[in-house]
Order: C-alpha cells, then sequence, then structure tokens
C-alpha cells in the first residue's frame, strides 16, 4: 500500500522540470543483454552502448504514454557518462513547479555526443535504437529500418543538376517522424495486436507515407 501510493503522488505531483524517473541498473543490464542474444553478432558494448540517462529519458517517454524527439546531441554512449567527471550526480538546482512551490530538481547532463561525421551520426542513431528497446517503446530491428532508410536516402547518388542529401535534412526528416509518432499515439502508447512494441506499427506506416520522402529529395544545385 505504501509503495502503490507513493507511486501514484508521484505521478500527480510530477513535473516537466524533474529528472526521468531512473531504470535500475540491474534491470537494464538484462534487457541488454536479451537483446544482445537476439541481435548477435553485432555487440552492444563501448560506443554503441547507449548512457543511463538516455535509457531513462526514454523510459519516462513510456510512462507519460507520449513521445518527445531525443536530439542526436543527446544520445550518448555509456562510456562518456562514466567518463564525464565534470558532471555532478549529487548537484541540485532550485526550480519553482506549476503551482508555485519551489523544488530541488537534478541538474540536466551536459555532455553531448559527438557528431562529427556522418559514422558518428550512426553510431548515435543506433545507440538510441538499442534505448528504444530497453525503455520498451520500440524495437531495435524497427528503428534500425529507420536508421537503413535515412542513410539509404543521404548516400544515394542524386540525378544530374541535383545535390546530395545532407544530414541537415536527415536531421529535418527524423524530427518529421517523431512529430508524426506524436500525433500517431494521442491516445498513449499501446502494443500492437500480435504483441508489437507501440511505435512498431506506426513506425512502418509512416516510412511508407510520403511526408519523409518529400524532406529527403535532393535539391537543385545552386
Amino acid at each position: 500500500h505504501t509503495l502503490t501510493a507513493a507511486e501514484l503522488r508521484r505521478k500527480v505531483d510530477a513535473t516537466e522540470q524533474e529528472a526521468p524517473r531512473k531504470l535500475p541498473a540491474p534491470e537494464i543490464s538484462q534487457r541488454i543483454e536479451m537483446l544482445q542474444a537476439r541481435i548477435k553478432p553485432l555487440i552492444v558494448a563501448n560506443f554503441l552502448e547507449p548512457s543511463h540517462h538516455l535509457i531513462n529519458s526514454l523510459v519516462q517517454c513510456v510512462e507519460d504514454g507520449r513521445v518527445r524527439y531525443i536530439e542526436w546531441a543527446r544520445c550518448t554512449s555509456r562510456t562518456q557518462e562514466v567518463n564525464n567527471v565534470k558532471e555532478d550526480n549529487d548537484l541540485k538546482i532550485w526550480k519553482a513547479d506549476s503551482s508555485g512551490a519551489i523544488r530541488a530538481t537534478s541538474k540536466e547532463p551536459t555532455m553531448s555526443a559527438v557528431l562529427t561525421t556522418e559514422l558518428d551520426v550512426h553510431h548515435a542513431l543506433r545507440r538510441r535504437g538499442v534505448a528504444y528497446e530497453v525503455a520498451q517503446a520500440m524495437s531495435f530491428e524497427v528503428h534500425e529500418r529507420i536508421i537503413n532508410y535515412f542513410f539509404f536516402e543521404l548516400k544515394k547518388e542524386p540525378m544530374e543538376g541535383f545535390a546530395q542529401v545532407t544530414l541537415q535534412q536527415v536531421a529535418a526528416a527524423d524530427r518529421e517522424l517523431h512529430v508524426r509518432l506524436a500525433e500517431a499515439t494521442r491516445g498513449g502508447f499501446k502494443a500492437g495486436p500480435a504483441g508489437e512494441l507501440p511505435l512498431d506499427l506506426h513506425v512502418k506506416n509512416i516510412l511508407e507515407g510520403p511526408e519523409l520522402k518529400w524532406i529527403l529529395m535532393p535539391l537543385p544545385k545552386k
């Protein structure tokens, strides 16, 4: 009764300023091991293992039942999180919530993912796919379909007189994808008829639609 009451109180009193709910480390490890056994020989380690903060951000989205866009720069690795010596997890800042009360909230991490090259972007998106799977929002395989879709358009040879698709266009398409996912899940996250994760079927429908194709069209050369 005490635990249930505390959980209900946390959901009722939750604000946008509060830190995301933390998934226990043993549960994160177990879910990654289950994913690892399914996607061999790809190894989820080092730069492909998502940070706990990234995972917890998506866990909070699932708990709230609504989609939030995770910027590429926030798709950090566990290695970065461990080596981020400047980050003080015990540091608190004071903010006013919606009711006007002053509350102590956790300081947002200041680290960001390296996005210097296309390979860095690919690794960041793959870390996000692992985090989506751990959070039980979208399966790793479906997120890989998103990555393959984006990079196929990015590396496709354009027609004469047109420029190649840029990473800026891919980023815009990624944002549009999440806007469409938010529209499709207004009523909350619901599993598919065959047990699919909540976002899997919606992603397949959006990738087959025309919205992303318009954004990823090669532009005429100046």
